[in-house]
């Protein structure tokens, strides 16, 4: 098949979810890959305000760490929005009923 140099691309190179870049289709990248993103730049944010474990998250107070979280992101640029103080409360809340995994 002999594709004209304004043709569009086969449907096969549409569908692939694996295909780096945006989608054709115009949904962007897959969820997947955002949500991976996603948990990178939380983990850099928590350890640039110095959370570095699950236990020393559950120690934290929401609204004071929720601030860290603004002045960080808003001097290095790590997120595009700072987390929520309801998102920062929700990880507190859920730190507290996690079961520690690492033992001294």
């Amino acid at each position: 098949m002999t594709r004209t140099r304004f043709s569009p691309p086969p449907s096969s190179s549409i569908s692939d979810p694996d295909r780096e870049g945006p989608r054709r289709n115009g949904r962007g990248p897959s969820a997947a890959k955002l949500a991976a993103v996603n948990v990178t730049t939380t983990n850099d944010l928590l350890k640039a305000a110095g959370v570095d474990t699950v236990k020393e998250l559950r120690h934290r107070s929401p609204e004071p760490l929720a601030l860290k979280l603004r002045e960080i992101n808003g001097s290095k640029k790590l997120a595009i929005n700072s987390p929520a103080l309801s998102l920062v409360e929700s990880w507190i809340a859920q730190s507290k009923i996690l079961d520690p995994r690492i033992t001294y």
